[in-house]
């Protein structure tokens, strides 16, 4: 994903969380996402901490049918 310097990956998950409540789009980055975001941040903590690779449990693809550019904030 590619997010446009005007912009930051607060934004782009604001955007998507309009869009799910004013249009009813499906999100991307809900819970499960979350979860997965948050098991990487902790992976490369204790990686780095360790010096060695941590298997990762949670990870999520992308729904089928989702289209690069809701993946860009639209501001």
């Amino acid at each position: 994903m590619i997010i446009p310097t005007s912009t930051n990956g607060r934004d782009v998950v604001l955007d998507e969380m309009y869009e799910a409540i004013v249009y009813g789009t499906p999100l991307i980055h809900d819970g499960m996402w979350a979860r997965a975001n948050l098991e990487v941040c902790v992976a490369a903590l204790k990686s780095a901490e360790l010096r060695e690779e941590i298997l990762l449990e949670y990870q999520v693809s992308v729904p089928l049918g989702v289209k690069k550019s809701n993946l860009t904030s639209k501001r």
